[in-house]
Protein backbone atom coordinates (compact mmCIF):
# COMPACT_ATOMS: atom_id res chain seq x y z
CA UNK A 1 0.00 0.00 0.00
CA UNK A 2 3.00 2.34 1.05
CA UNK A 3 4.15 1.80 -2.33
CA UNK A 4 1.23 2.66 -4.73
CA UNK A 5 1.29 5.82 -2.18
CA UNK A 6 4.51 6.70 -3.33
CA UNK A 7 4.14 5.64 -7.18
CA UNK A 8 0.82 7.95 -7.37
CA UNK A 9 2.31 10.99 -5.43
CA UNK A 10 5.25 10.91 -8.05
CA UNK A 11 2.73 10.59 -10.91
CA UNK A 12 0.63 13.88 -9.14
CA UNK A 13 4.06 15.96 -9.21
CA UNK A 14 5.13 15.10 -12.48
CA UNK A 15 1.49 16.12 -14.02
CA UNK A 16 1.71 19.09 -11.65
CA UNK A 17 5.07 19.93 -13.31
CA UNK A 18 3.87 19.44 -17.03
CA UNK A 19 0.59 21.52 -15.98
CA UNK A 20 2.77 24.52 -14.73
CA UNK A 21 4.88 24.03 -17.63
CA UNK A 22 2.19 23.95 -20.16
CA UNK A 23 0.20 27.00 -18.59
CA UNK A 24 3.21 29.30 -18.64
CA UNK A 25 4.06 28.16 -22.39
CA UNK A 26 0.44 29.03 -23.42
CA UNK A 27 1.02 32.01 -21.63
CA UNK A 28 4.12 33.04 -23.11
CA UNK A 29 2.94 32.47 -26.56
CA UNK A 30 -0.45 34.97 -25.73
CA UNK A 31 2.15 37.85 -24.39
CA UNK A 32 3.95 37.24 -27.97
CA UNK A 33 1.03 37.19 -29.80
CA UNK A 34 -0.66 40.23 -28.65
CA UNK A 35 2.74 42.29 -29.95
CA UNK A 36 1.00 42.24 -33.23
CA UNK A 37 -2.01 43.46 -35.09
CA UNK A 38 -4.08 40.22 -36.76
CA UNK A 39 -4.82 41.17 -40.06
CA UNK A 40 -4.73 39.45 -43.72
CA UNK A 41 -2.56 40.36 -46.57
CA UNK A 42 -5.01 42.64 -48.62
CA UNK A 43 -5.55 44.63 -45.44
CA UNK A 44 -1.56 45.33 -44.60
CA UNK A 45 -1.67 46.31 -48.87
CA UNK A 46 -3.97 48.72 -47.71
CA UNK A 47 -2.19 50.10 -44.52
CA UNK A 48 1.07 50.45 -46.36
CA UNK A 49 -0.42 52.53 -49.11
CA UNK A 50 -1.96 54.89 -47.21
CA UNK A 51 0.38 57.84 -46.46
CA UNK A 52 -2.25 58.81 -43.78
CA UNK A 53 -1.59 55.52 -41.52
CA UNK A 54 2.78 56.27 -42.14
CA UNK A 55 2.92 55.43 -38.23
CA UNK A 56 1.18 52.16 -38.86
CA UNK A 57 4.08 51.43 -40.87
CA UNK A 58 6.34 50.68 -38.08
CA UNK A 59 3.72 48.25 -36.54
CA UNK A 60 4.49 44.94 -36.12
CA UNK A 61 2.09 42.57 -37.91
CA UNK A 62 0.80 38.70 -38.46
CA UNK A 63 -0.94 37.21 -41.25
CA UNK A 64 -1.45 34.51 -43.26
CA UNK A 65 -1.16 32.96 -46.31
CA UNK A 66 0.39 30.33 -48.52
CA UNK A 67 4.24 29.80 -49.09
CA UNK A 68 5.12 30.82 -52.89
CA UNK A 69 8.41 29.47 -54.04
CA UNK A 70 9.71 30.75 -57.65
CA UNK A 71 12.43 30.79 -59.44
CA UNK A 72 12.84 34.37 -60.16
CA UNK A 73 12.27 35.34 -56.23
CA UNK A 74 14.41 32.67 -55.37
CA UNK A 75 16.92 34.01 -57.36
CA UNK A 76 16.86 37.61 -55.73
CA UNK A 77 17.05 35.83 -52.23
CA UNK A 78 13.13 36.07 -51.70
CA UNK A 79 10.38 33.73 -51.31
CA UNK A 80 6.56 34.70 -51.28
CA UNK A 81 3.55 34.87 -49.03
CA UNK A 82 0.29 35.16 -50.80
CA UNK A 83 -3.02 34.61 -50.05
CA UNK A 84 -5.88 34.94 -52.74
CA UNK A 85 -8.23 37.86 -52.99
CA UNK A 86 -11.54 37.61 -54.13
CA UNK A 87 -14.23 40.37 -54.98
CA UNK A 88 -16.74 38.78 -56.92
CA UNK A 89 -15.99 35.31 -58.90
CA UNK A 90 -13.16 33.04 -59.14
CA UNK A 91 -12.90 34.83 -62.89
CA UNK A 92 -11.25 37.83 -60.71
CA UNK A 93 -9.15 36.41 -58.15
CA UNK A 94 -5.44 37.42 -57.84
CA UNK A 95 -3.50 36.02 -55.19
CA UNK A 96 -1.49 38.84 -53.52
CA UNK A 97 1.83 38.95 -51.15
CA UNK A 98 5.14 39.86 -49.87
CA UNK A 99 8.53 39.35 -50.98
CA UNK A 100 10.29 37.44 -47.40
CA UNK A 101 14.00 36.88 -47.44
CA UNK A 102 14.35 33.24 -47.85
CA UNK A 103 17.00 32.51 -44.90
CA UNK A 104 13.25 33.18 -43.21
CA UNK A 105 11.80 30.01 -44.99
CA UNK A 106 10.85 27.09 -42.30
CA UNK A 107 13.54 23.77 -42.97
CA UNK A 108 10.72 21.26 -44.65
CA UNK A 109 8.21 23.97 -45.94
CA UNK A 110 7.35 23.45 -49.96
CA UNK A 111 4.93 25.31 -52.07
CA UNK A 112 1.27 25.67 -51.06
CA UNK A 113 2.42 25.04 -47.44
CA UNK A 114 -0.14 27.19 -44.78
CA UNK A 115 2.23 29.47 -42.77
CA UNK A 116 1.54 32.67 -39.95
CA UNK A 117 4.55 35.50 -40.62
CA UNK A 118 4.99 37.52 -37.76
CA UNK A 119 6.69 40.64 -38.21
CA UNK A 120 6.98 44.04 -39.85
CA UNK A 121 6.92 45.95 -43.44
CA UNK A 122 10.15 47.11 -44.66
CA UNK A 123 10.07 49.96 -47.41
CA UNK A 124 12.80 49.39 -49.78
CA UNK A 125 12.28 51.95 -52.08
CA UNK A 126 9.65 54.52 -53.56
CA UNK A 127 11.06 54.09 -56.65
CA UNK A 128 9.94 50.18 -56.68
CA UNK A 129 6.22 51.11 -55.95
CA UNK A 130 3.77 48.72 -57.45
CA UNK A 131 3.72 45.13 -57.75
CA UNK A 132 5.49 42.70 -59.91
CA UNK A 133 3.31 39.83 -61.56
CA UNK A 134 4.83 36.80 -62.06
CA UNK A 135 1.48 35.43 -63.63
CA UNK A 136 3.64 34.87 -66.88
CA UNK A 137 6.36 32.97 -65.72
CA UNK A 138 4.61 29.89 -66.01
CA UNK A 139 0.71 28.11 -65.13
CA UNK A 140 0.51 28.85 -61.64
CA UNK A 141 -2.67 27.70 -59.54
CA UNK A 142 -3.68 28.55 -56.17
CA UNK A 143 -6.18 25.92 -54.80
CA UNK A 144 -6.89 24.60 -58.10
CA UNK A 145 -7.92 27.68 -59.82
CA UNK A 146 -5.94 29.98 -62.46
CA UNK A 147 -4.80 33.11 -61.01
CA UNK A 148 -2.74 36.16 -61.15
CA UNK A 149 0.39 36.15 -58.92
CA UNK A 150 1.49 39.71 -57.89
CA UNK A 151 3.94 40.94 -54.71
CA UNK A 152 5.16 44.55 -53.35
CA UNK A 153 7.86 45.64 -55.27
CA UNK A 154 7.81 48.49 -52.46
CA UNK A 155 7.81 46.79 -49.37
CA UNK A 156 9.09 43.61 -47.91
CA UNK A 157 8.24 41.80 -45.08
CA UNK A 158 11.36 40.95 -42.21
CA UNK A 159 9.84 38.62 -40.15
CA UNK A 160 10.53 37.87 -36.29
CA UNK A 161 8.49 34.38 -36.59
CA UNK A 162 7.40 32.39 -39.46
CA UNK A 163 5.77 29.11 -38.39
CA UNK A 164 3.67 26.48 -40.36
CA UNK A 165 -0.14 26.62 -39.20
CA UNK A 166 -3.00 24.56 -40.87
CA UNK A 167 -5.21 26.07 -43.52
CA UNK A 168 -7.86 28.83 -42.03
CA UNK A 169 -12.17 27.49 -42.88
CA UNK A 170 -12.02 29.58 -45.64
CA UNK A 171 -7.76 30.88 -47.77
CA UNK A 172 -9.65 33.33 -49.76
CA UNK A 173 -9.92 36.63 -48.96
CA UNK A 174 -13.36 37.96 -49.59
CA UNK A 175 -13.01 41.61 -47.11
CA UNK A 176 -10.21 43.66 -46.46
CA UNK A 177 -10.60 46.82 -44.09
CA UNK A 178 -8.44 49.66 -44.58
CA UNK A 179 -8.83 50.38 -40.95
CA UNK A 180 -9.86 48.25 -37.24
CA UNK A 181 -11.40 46.00 -36.86
CA UNK A 182 -9.31 43.79 -39.26
CA UNK A 183 -9.91 40.53 -41.29
CA UNK A 184 -7.48 38.25 -39.92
Amino acid sequence: MKYITSVLTVIMVIVLAFSIFHNRRAKEEAKFEDQYVKLNIAELYLVLNDDKMTAMHDMRYVFRGRVYLDSALEKSGYFGVLRVAMVCCAADTIAAGFRIPVKYLPAGTKNGDWVKVYGKAKRVGRDKEGETDLTDKSSRTMSGSPVSVSVRNDFIFIPDRVETTERPDDGYMYKWNPSGPYNY
